[in-house]
């Protein structure tokens, strides 16, 4: 630096009294583990002014008589690899214990140079330009600091010194380099540099541009110019920090909306986007045109836009229109973040202003995160959103609402009638149900001013977060209880809570019937092309050759019979539950005769048993079991070969060994026990009613309580057989009716899964106590606030899966304002 640049920079560090003074980059490299020691690529020598400025006032300040206290030492040394003297010159320098003897008056270049002379040094030294540079610097320093002292009647030179040494800075310019190759990095950033080649943010080279003096109002004095720079580079440190708030960020639509992976980017970049975008859409430019136009991006497109949007009027009304803009941008974006709703006051019954306490902030969270979705390859599809909040604030405040809401209805609904939609949606379109679920969350919550409306976004686009619609009754059901079999049957009572006393399904009071006519067709009456399945209430073989043929995966009819097998096979298995109990209750007692009354009461469930289990009882007790035959074949007729099986018995040509029967004269044959086995339970259970006339009542009795048992273990068996292959299947609801939100950290984790609603619901209460984020609707599913009639805390029954999407369908209807007029047409108000 010549005298004329040293004067000039104290000048305006003295001028810019109690304000950060900020000087040019420092590019720097770190060269020892303990971070205090740097290569200075590119800035030596303003530093090394610096450093002279500090070692005059420390010279100045050691001269006043009026300082008790000074502290002339140094807290930073500079050292210079390839010029070691003139490290050495600028140590004596700057320290003012070696100029002591010499009064202000008389010091100059020449007496400094003599006094250097006899400074310790190893080597004589000879004069160079740098300290040529040094000697300037620091006489120059002296004049200069004298000079401003006078003029503003001042000598306080401590204060001048703690400014220089607090709160002037460097812009600190690391850069990374491997021990190694240091020198060889370093060479190559400098050359970088010096071929103006420093690897800048189009935010900072936009900023140089609006900061720059020949851009500002060239009437203005020096000190106003800087004044306008520093309330611009205040208002740009603001806005950029306000920006890097982690919730204000995710509101603000930009590229990659929930990522974070790029820390170090300039996001004030945004706004001169919005900026250009918005004077594009001025001289009616469509967006998607734009935005085509801007693909793909290239180095500094931003800044070279920005520049020749400045370059169009070569005024300083241009640079503060621009600036101005910005700063407006802002504005009004952090009041859209602001507009939650909890400081509206709005009359409920206004349609113009949308309802009361509406979040204007969840629902263009929603717009700008359906956008990013939709189009996951536009790298500028933010533009499309922030497009949106640009025609918003063009909007009088009761108009706003009611802009949003009707966006929000084309986007996810277009032309579709929004009932049919939500009604016909499937587990299969994942993306749409996550989109629907999501807004009937935003709905409730906006409403829900008690417990605070601001869905969380941030949360919710967890990088971590992976959403699912899951199933509040699971899809693969089971039944953990110690108890099962009654678990087991308290379900199935359930099921079939709505028939008539001769059993038969009441179609009216049938809720899961009525749930699945609502999903495919409406209110009642039912809607079938095949009349015929309604009255398919006893027929369980006609449902089941039905289900056998192709249908559509989601057919109407197919899921109707579905649900009436269900139906049906819950009766029936209720009723052998029924008897399995009464068969438990009797094997207790000694009455035959009650046996004998349940059996013929009960008659085809005991027809029925598995062929298993029939062969197990008679070779568990088969002496007993031929016995009783002798005792009652007076009363009964049986087939012959039986007959003839048992006259051989009778004349003892036939005996009993090991529960097998053999023959004599024909060794080796052995006769076909199980089928005779078979008949004979058969025989017993079809003539049960002669068997009080057996006087053999003590032998007759445990034979007939073995068979209680056996058919108790086949009923067991068959209700396990249901409950883990057909009842899943029957059960299977994948309409929106049983679908709640819920993310990969609370679903995937051991305490939720694939549990029973029951279970889940525990495990979900629990995770949201221990601070995890669950939706609204999701707690409120869980808890089971819609079924109008408690039929049971355990599961997710149709009468809850009924009102619930019937919820779900009148809450968006309502809010996005969808009415049908007299010809049946659809109807939006509001915008």
């Amino acid at each position: 630096m010549g005298s004329k640049q040293v004067a000039q920079l104290i000048d305006d560090i003295y001028e810019e009294q109690d304000k950060k003074y900020y000087l040019q980059p420092l590019v720097i490299s770190n060269v020892t583990s303990s971070e205090r020691t740097w290569n200075v690529i590119d800035g030596q020598q303003r530093l090394t002014t610096i450093f002279i400025i500090i070692g005059t006032l420390n010279y100045l300040i050691s001269k006043d008589p009026d300082n008790t206290i000074h502290d002339s030492s140094r807290t930073m040394t500079l050292e210079y690899e390839s010029r070691k003297s003139s490290a050495i010159f600028l140590s004596f320098l700057t320290d003012c214990k070696n100029l002591a003897d010499f009064p202000m008056e008389g010091l100059n270049q020449e007496r400094i140079w003599e006094a250097f002379i006899k400074y310790k040094i190893e080597e004589k030294v000879e004069k160079n330009l740098d300290f040529e540079y040094m000697l300037d610097a620091f006489c120059t320093s002296i004049d200069k600091v004298k000079e401003l002292l006078k003029k503003n009647d001042s000598n306080n030179l401590n204060d001048l010194k703690r400014r220089l040494l607090n709160e002037c800075k460097f812009i600190w310019y690391p850069i990374s380099v491997n021990k190694n190759d240091t020198r060889k990095l370093e060479i190559k950033q400098f050359s970088k540099i010096n071929m103006g080649k420093i690897e800048l943010t189009d935010a900072e080279l936009i900023k140089a541009e609006i900061m720059n003096p020949t851009r500002l109002n060239n009437q203005l004095e020096r000190n106003k110019v800087r004044e306008k720079q520093f309330a611009t580079s205040e208002t740009w440190y603001f806005i950029e920090n306000e920006l890097r708030k982690p919730d204000f960020w995710a509101f603000v639509p930009h590229e990659d909306q929930y990522s974070f992976k790029n820390h170090s980017r300039t996001r004030i970049d945004v706004l001169f986007e919005y900026l250009l975008l918005e004077n594009e859409l001025d001289l009616r430019v469509e967006v998607d045109s734009y935005i085509e136009d801007l693909n793909p991006p290239y180095k500094y497109s931003l800044f070279l836009r920005v520049q020749k949007l400045l370059n169009s009027d070569r005024t300083d009304k241009t640079v503060d229109k621009t600036w101005g803009k910005i700063r407006d941008i802002f504005e009004k974006l952090k009041e859209l973040y602001e507009s939650d709703g909890r400081t509206q006051i709005e009359d409920d019954k206004s349609e113009s202003k949308g309802g009361k306490g509406a979040s204007i902030y969840n629902l263009l969270s929603f717009i700008t995160l359906y956008r990013q979705q939709k189009e996951k390859n536009n790298s500028f599809v933010y533009l499309k959103s922030y497009e949106i909040f640009c025609e918003l604030l063009k909007k009088d405040r009761n108009e706003r609402i009611p802009y949003i809401k009707k966006q929000i209805r084309e986007m996810v609904f277009g032309e579709e009638n929004i009932e049919d939609k939500i009604k016909l949606i499937r587990y299969s379109r994942g993306d749409e149900l996550r989109e629907i679920l999501l807004l009937y969350n935003l709905i409730i919550l906006s409403k829900s001013a008690g417990i605070g409306n601001r869905y969380n976004f941030l949360e919710h686009n967890n990088s971590k977060r992976e959403w699912t619609r899951e199933h509040i009754f699971p899809q693969n059901a089971k039944f953990f209880a110690k108890d099962t079999l009654k678990v087991q049957k308290d379900f199935l009572s359930l099921l079939t809570k709505n028939l008539d006393k001769n059993d038969n399904i009441i179609l009216k009071n049938e809720i899961i019937l009525r749930y699945i006519n609502y999903l495919y067709g409406g209110d009642p009456p039912f809607k079938l092309k095949n009349p015929g399945i309604i009255n398919w209430t006893h027929d369980e073989e006609a449902i089941e050759l039905f289900l056998q043929k192709k249908h559509d995966e989601d057919g109407y009819e197919k899921e109707y019979a579905k649900k009436l097998m269900l139906i049906q096979q819950s009766k029936v298995l209720l009723s052998k539950i029924s008897v399995l109990e009464k068969n438990k209750e009797l094997i207790y007692q000694q009455n035959q005769e009650a046996i004998i009354e349940h059996i013929t009461a009960n008659n085809d469930i005991f027809k029925n048993i598995d062929e298993e289990k029939i062969i197990s009882i008679f070779e568990t007790d088969s002496e007993n079991c031929i016995t009783v035959l002798k005792e009652i074949l007076p009363n009964i007729q049986f087939p012959d070969f039986i007959t003839g099986y048992i006259d051989k018995y009778m004349d003892g040509s036939l005996f009993i060994m090991n529960s097998n029967f053999y023959e004599y004269g024909q060794e080796g044959i052995q006769p076909d026990l199980n089928g005779i086995f078979t008949n004979i339970y058969k025989d017993i259970i079809n003539n049960i009613e002669y068997i009080n006339n057996i006087e053999a009542f003590a032998r007759y009795l445990s034979l007939l309580k073995e068979i209680c048992k056996r058919v108790n273990q086949s009923i067991e068996a068959e209700v396990s057989r249901f409950f883990k292959d057909e009842f899943n299947n029957l059960m299977l609801d994948n309409s929106i009716g049983n679908m709640a939100l819920l993310d990969n950290i609370v679903n995937g984790s051991e305490s939720v899964g694939n549990k029973p609603y029951n279970e889940k619901k525990a495990a979900i209460f629990t995770k949201m106590k221990s601070g995890e984020f669950i939706p609204l609707a999701t707690i409120l599913a869980f808890t089971d606030v819609y079924a109008k009639k408690r039929i049971t805390d355990e599961y997710w029954m149709y009468e809850s899966r009924y009102e619930y999407v019937r919820d779900i369908i009148a809450t968006i209807k309502d809010f996005l304002d969808f009415k049908m007029d007299g010809k049946g047409k659809r109807n939006v108000s509001g915008g």
